[in-house]
């Protein structure tokens, strides 16, 4: 079961790139433009953090950057302890491999495609 817990969380005051309506719960990334965020797209990236709501276009993103939160699983699932990465083109959390960039720590098992708890900012 998907949960959340403390938090340091961005209340709005990035703005979402791109039509972000549909990805609740995906990693994002900080753009080349002041206070924009999009979604975390090449695997292994360092990420802003979880968004938390689904804003359209120029909206208000609010994100989680560290602590405990829901966050989407991709491809192979995730065990609770693994190290997590971002999957590439998704947005979503998957295991780390190789020497990619620790996004946060699994803190439940949890299967491909489904929302599980997460603690972004750790590293293990």
């Amino acid at each position: 079961m998907a949960t959340s817990g403390a938090q340091l969380l961005d209340g709005g005051n990035r703005v979402a790139a791109a039509d972000l309506s549909a990805k609740q719960y995906y990693a994002v990334k900080q753009t080349t433009t002041s206070r924009q965020v999009n979604l975390a797209s090449t695997g292994g990236e360092a990420i802003a953090g979880i968004l938390q709501n689904n804003p359209i276009s120029g909206g208000a993103a609010t994100i989680v950057q560290r602590g405990i939160t829901q966050a989407q699983i991709g491809t192979g699932g995730v065990t609770a302890g693994d190290q997590l990465m971002t999957e590439a083109s998704t947005g979503k959390l998957v295991t780390k491999t190789s020497t990619n960039v620790v996004v946060g720590v699994a803190i439940e098992t949890c299967a491909a495609g489904a929302v599980g708890t997460v603690d972004i900012g750790a590293t293990g």
